[in-house]
């Protein structure tokens, strides 16, 4: 993908008020993308700092992505020609820890239905209005380690 593809397209970024998700939230925008980027927690200084170098051009929404309805409104309000379904979490901890069960159903449910949430609505949105798109689906998980008690 041309960095020029981004001129003039709305673009939506879940998980886009930091890291890998920050980044691409301001790469779009500086080659002339309309960027909305959902958070989940407080919105980080780096990201306020973004929102207001581009002049209105990036606007952040706190959504949870395990929300489908969130979803699907935001979907249709913004109409994105880009999906980059970044949001994600990972829980490094031993598999006999008590919060395991746990913390493996939390990342089940924004990393893999989060991403469903999402790209099935948008995918019937570029149906309905006969519209193009591109869709990205980042994938940086940490890898746990086999020492220190970490399977």
């Amino acid at each position: 993908m041309s960095y020029d593809y981004f001129a003039g397209k709305s673009v939506l970024v879940t998980g886009g008020s930091r890291g890998i998700g920050l980044e691409f939230v301001k790469i779009a925008a500086e080659h002339g993308a309309k960027v909305t980027a959902t958070h989940s927690r407080d919105l980080s200084d780096e990201a306020r700092a973004a929102s207001s170098d581009f002049d209105g051009q990036i606007k952040f929404r706190q959504i949870d992505v395990r929300n489908a309805n969130e979803a699907k409104k935001l979907i249709l309000e913004e109409k994105p020609n880009i999906l980059n379904t970044n949001a994600a979490i990972s829980y490094l901890m031993p598999l006999d820890d008590p919060e395991y069960e746990s913390a493996k159903r939390h990342s089940w449910d924004v990393n893999v239905q989060g991403v469903e949430n999402y790209v099935f609505p948008w995918i019937r949105h570029l149906k309905e209005t006969g519209s193009e798109g591109a869709l990205v689906i980042p994938s940086s998980v940490i890898v746990p380690m086999t020492q220190g008690g970490h399977v």
